[in-house]
C-alpha cells in the first residue's frame, strides 16, 4: 500500500546468501506498517584485526588496519592482542566477529548488530544487547566458549554449530527468534532468553541451568 505522511522508524540490516538488504520500515499515521527491501550485494567482508593498546572498540590505533570493522567488516580477536577487555562506547554494527584465541570480554550498553560470531580458540563473553535480524550463525569451535550475557532483539534465525559450548544467560529476549541447536552444548540460564519461536535440537545438548518459562516451541530431531 501507499505510505501517508511516513515517518522512518528504523534501518535494520539482513544477510542472506552473501548479501545485504537494508529493510526500511515506515509507520502510517493509522498505524499500519509497510516494509520495503532494497537489496545490495556485497562479495566479501573487511577483516581488521584487533590490536588492543587500549580497551575502547571505536579507536582506530587499537586494530592494526588502523580502523575500527563497520557494517561490512569481520572484527578479528587473537590470543596475542594485551587488552582483552573490550568497551563498546555506541551502538555498532558489524558482520561478524571472530576469536581466535585468548579469553576476551566485551562490554557496553548500546547495542551490538551482527551476523555471525565464531570461536574458533580461547573464550568470548558478550555482554552488550544483541540485535539480530535474518540469519545469526554461532560458531563454537571443540574446547571453547562463547557466552551471550546481554538482552536479546531482533527477528533472526540463529543456528548453533560446532563442538564447543554456547552459554545464554541473557535474561531476557524481545526476539522473534528461531533457535538451531546442530552440534556441542547449548545452556540457556534464563529459558525466557529463547525468545517467540522454534528451538530444534540436531545432534547437539540442551541444557537449562536456571528456573523459568518459554512460550517457545522445542522440537528434537531424531
Amino acid at each position: 500500500g501507499e505510505v501517508n505522511r511516513a515517518a522512518f522508524l528504523k534501518l535494520a540490516l539482513v544477510q542472506a546468501s552473501g548479501a545485504l538488504h537494508y529493510a526500511f520500515q515506515f509507520k502510517e499515521d493509522e498505524g499500519d506498517t509497510l516494509v520495503q527491501l532494497v537489496t545490495y550485494t556485497i562479495n566479501d567482508v573487511t577483516p581488521a584485526t584487533w590490536q588492543g593498546e587500549t580497551g575502547v572498540f571505536e579507536t582506530p590505533g587499537n586494530w592494526k588496519e588502523g580502523t575500527a570493522p563497520g557494517v561490512t567488516g569481520q572484527a578479528v580477536f587473537t590470543s596475542d592482542a594485551p587488552v582483552q577487555d573490550v568497551t563498546l562506547a555506541q551502538q555498532t554494527t558489524v558482520d561478524s566477529l571472530v576469536f581466535a584465541g585468548g579469553a576476551y570480554t566485551l562490554r557496553g550498553d548500546d547495542l551490538l548488530k551482527t551476523f555471525g560470531i565464531q570461536v574458533s580458540g580461547g573464550t568470548a563473553e558478550m555482554l552488550p544487547p544483541l540485535f539480530a535480524v535474518g540469519s545469526l550463525a554461532l560458531q563454537v569451535a571443540a574446547g571453547t566458549e562463547l557466552t551471550l550475557g546481554g538482552a536479546i532483539d531482533g527477528n533472526f534465525a540463529a543456528e548453533k554449530t560446532g563442538k564447543g559450548l554456547l552459554s545464554v544467560a541473557s535474561e531476557e529476549s524481545t526476539a522473534k527468534s528461531d533457535w538451531t541447536l546442530s552440534g556441542g552444548t547449548t545452556a540457556f540460564e534464563h529459558p525466557e532468553a529463547i525468545g517467540a519461536g522454534t528451538l530444534t535440537v540436531g545432534h547437539a545438548t540442551l541444557r537449562f541451568t536456571g528456573e523459568g518459562e518459554t512460550d517457545a516451541e522445542i522440537k528434537v530431531d531424531s
